[in-house]
């Protein structure tokens, strides 16, 4: 069952009315949120416009003409209104790769003058994983115990910039361990999604995740340390360059990994700290913004920030009521 939305021309503006066909009949998606056992479901539900119709293409001229649906948006918004039909149906979502979840809040709708934009508008970033599984558990505890060697350091080291250049072992244990768990994760969702198993993974691998996952849009900041400033080890990862020279981070890793000897004045906090953030990015990309146990586990250690302007395209649609979720692979 396809779910279509209606965009604002040229701005690429999403108004939170979707809507679908269903038995012939046009019907309004909305957001059901319950909770049952202590713990919060979601669910999608259809409100029956009553009004037949033999194809989609009816649909716009619908919502056009009929006063009660067409309250909903402004008198210069309807004329520029777009129909578009979403990628996703209900239920729909990507294994081990986080996209918003559609949600608005139960109060009724003013429109803004300048972009016609609706007030209640809510696409909140909802930690779930559908499949539940363990990964996220496994993700959240290895952090957590990365982040308490990284506090034990800085018991040694301030955490000021100017010491970012320092080196040391417990800085260089730090910095593989992190690679490790990074490189975890990208395994993890490519053997989750259609991508074809190998032997061995590199960089020229991973970095075929970075668009899909949004990388280059998130940044790290540590707010018990304001004086360091925020960190985005994804942002300047370039296939051009190089997959593993343009990460810096994980080319000290590499050479580190390689020759620890020689190479340990690579393994500064820097490095560290930018290997670090990578896995709470990776984290967050997978299972959204406010993980299960994270604030349990990690409090607001780590503060993960996404600057990703979402498209109508990637929002997903949580299972009408009594079904199930769909798992979408995407092709990598």
């Amino acid at each position: 069952m396809k779910i279509y939305s209606f965009i604002i021309e040229d701005l690429n503006i999403t108004f939170p009315f979707f809507v679908t066909i269903k038995d012939g009949l046009l019907h309004r998606v909305i957001h059901q949120d319950y909770v049952i056992g202590g713990e919060r479901m979601y669910f999608s539900d259809l409100i029956n416009l009553n009004h037949t119709l033999q194809n989609e293409n009816e649909i716009l001229s619908i919502i056009k003409s009929n006063k009660e649906l067409s309250i909903n948006f402004s008198e210069k918004a309807l004329k520029v209104l777009e129909l578009r039909k979403l990628e996703n149906s209900f239920g729909d979502f990507y294994p081990r790769i986080y996209r918003p979840f559609f949600q608005y809040s139960n109060v009724k709708f003013s429109v803004q003058d300048k972009l016609n934009w609706l007030e209640g508008l809510i696409h909140e970033e909802i930690a779930y994983d559908p499949n539940l599984n363990k990964g996220i558990v496994n993700s959240i505890n290895q952090l957590n115990i990365l982040t308490e060697n990284l506090k034990e350091i800085f018991d040694i080291v301030r955490p000021v910039e100017s010491n970012l250049n320092v080196y040391g072992d417990k800085i260089k244990n730090l910095l593989v361990l992190a690679c490790v768990e990074v490189e975890s994760q990208f395994k993890l969702i490519l053997a989750a999604n259609n991508y074809a198993r190998k032997k061995n993974y590199s960089t020229k691998d991973y970095i075929k995740l970075k668009k899909i996952l949004k990388l280059e849009n998130y940044y790290v900041s540590l707010p018990f340390y304001p004086e360091f400033r925020s960190f985005s080890p994804f942002e300047h990862w370039d296939s051009q360059v190089g997959a593993t020279k343009s990460l810096d981070w994980y080319n000290s890793y590499n050479a580190v990994k390689h020759n620890s000897e020689e190479e340990i004045n690579r393994a500064t906090l820097e490095m560290a700290l930018q290997a670090i953030s990578a896995f709470a990015i990776l984290i967050v990309a997978q299972f959204g913004n406010s993980p299960m146990y994270w604030k349990e586990r990690i409090g607001n250690y780590f503060h993960v920030s996404n600057n990703t302007i979402w498209s109508y395209k990637d929002y997903i649609f949580a299972p009408l009521a009594h079904e199930n979720w769909n798992e979408n692979k995407i092709n990598i």
